[in-house]
């Protein structure tokens, strides 16, 4: 979920160190094998390294480097997704920035947060994923459960792990399209504001399936496209006319618009989740979706759904 950049390091005791039951949570986004760390003697794990392919992953303070290429080139296929990163980490620093607009804006999200999860309703039990945590300010929501929080963006500069009130966590270096965890490893998991900036959405949603328990809840928040009228030419014709003289100048910050690989519409997200999972209920707030669903097993009772 966007949010203020700020935070703290990980050495601040907020990345709670990897145990032997975490490391059997853990698999190889490449050829989903088993991981085992790796370390000096009596040190802590600096690596963990696939028992199928070999693939050596780096873990640097506490936190896995679980990308499919870590160590690696990513490929052609990732260079558009991973310029619309580095947008959003630019867009981050300069909306993010301290001053009153920031602080407003940040206490929109704070209540639009606490109005998601009111709604979603996440068990008090068991672990929990985010996929797409940001800098994992959301744990502070969700305090009594195992927090995983997975982020491609874990580690880079402006992207520290955020207090979120003390709460400790464990967090991975990951993408949501190949997700370094084994099947039916969580009780709930969370997508909040990062379907606009996948690749692959559906994949990202399939992936979740795949990690959550049976009965195991996915809890969605998205901003989705309204349909509204545009404005008259002229008005977006003197907007262009502004964007393309400060692109020359050199003064252009990337919009949020610029961030995103794709807007979603509330039908298209209604669909992505309900092909995949029981979707038990959704609303729209304003131009932002939550949606409640449940993976359950075509031999399990199926929840009828709602309206969304």
């Amino acid at each position: 979920m966007n949010g203020a950049p700020g935070g703290t390091t990980p050495e601040a005791g907020l990345v709670v160190p990897l145990t032997q039951e975490d490391l059997a949570r853990l698999i190889c986004p490449r050829c989903g094998g088993a991981l085992r760390g790796a370390g000096a003697a009596g040190d802590a794990v600096d690596a963990l390294i696939c028992s199928g392919c070999s693939a050596r992953y780096p873990v640097r303070t506490g936190i896995p480097d679980l990308r499919p290429w870590a160590g690696g080139d990513a490929g052609p296929e990732w260079s558009a997704w991973r310029d619309r990163l580095e947008r959003l980490q630019e867009w981050r620093r300069r909306t993010w920035n301290g001053t009153p607009h920031a602080q407003d804006r940040q206490q929109v999200a704070d209540r639009l947060a606490t109005e998601f999860f009111k709604f979603v309703r996440i068990p008090e039990v068991g672990a929990i994923l985010e996929i797409g945590c940001g800098t994992g300010s959301l744990r502070a929501y969700v305090p009594r459960r195992r927090y995983w929080g997975l982020d491609p963006l874990l580690g880079e500069p402006g992207a520290a792990v955020e207090d979120a009130g003390g709460t400790p966590a464990r967090f991975v270096r990951g993408v949501g399209e190949r997700l370094p965890f084994a099947d039916g490893s969580f009780e709930s998991a969370l997508i909040c504001e990062t379907l606009d900036h996948a690749r692959e959405p559906a994949r990202i949603i399939d992936e979740a399936r795949r990690v959550l328990k049976p009965n195991g809840v996915l809890a969605v928040m998205q901003s989705v496209k309204l349909f509204e009228p545009l404005p008259p030419l002229r008005v977006r014709a003197r907007h262009m006319l502004g964007r393309i003289k400060r692109l020359l100048s050199g003064s252009q910050a990337p919009r949020d618009a610029d961030t995103k690989m794709r807007i979603l519409s509330q039908n298209e997200l209604a669909r992505l989740v309900g092909d995949r999972l029981v979707v038990e209920s959704g609303i729209t707030s304003g131009s932002v979706m939550f949606m409640r669903a449940l993976r359950q097993d075509v031999s399990a009772p199926r929840v009828p759904k709602r309206d969304v």
